[in-house]
């Protein structure tokens, strides 16, 4: 484990730790947060998932129900027993998506909670899961074009 101090700041506290190993950073004292420093393209393809979800956010919103992919998650680790409390106990159900939106990001990485939201959405709303492959066009690259199509 790497301890890292808060006299650097952004990536340069990074260079110091070898890839994989886990970091706890004391920033200003208080605040400590585990780092986890991932190699490969594991991490690239979650952010690039994560990015499919802001983008298809509204589709998404719309017709998902969280509490149908709760217990699934919470069995895969993603979400914690808090975790599916704060999102059984919210009233409206685009507020639950909101606040799986939020477990998700807050969720450790090594987790991966992408892959698992995928997979469960390939079985209970595969036409959600395929707005989240990270390899599909969007709306943006379809309007820029190519040299080949102009």
């Amino acid at each position: 484990m790497c301890h890292l101090g808060d006299s650097k700041s952004g990536f340069e506290l990074f260079d110091e730790i070898p890839k994989g190993t886990p970091a706890v950073c004391n920033c200003d004292a208080t605040l400590k947060m585990k780092i986890y420093v991932h190699f490969g393209k594991k991490p690239q393809e979650t952010e690039r998932q994560f990015e499919k979800l802001r983008e298809n956010w509204t589709k998404i919103e719309e017709d998902l129900e969280p509490i149908d992919i709760l217990s699934y998650l919470f069995e895969k680790k993603v979400l914690g027993i808090d975790d599916m409390d704060v999102i059984r106990n919210t009233l409206h159900r685009k507020d639950r998506c909101y606040e799986l939106l939020k477990s998700l990001r807050k969720c450790f990485p090594e987790k991966e909670p992408m892959r698992h939201l995928c997979t469960i959405l390939r079985e209970k709303r595969p036409h959600l899961a395929d707005l989240l492959n990270p390899f599909s066009e969007t709306a943006d690259d379809r309007a820029v074009g190519t040299a080949d199509n102009i």
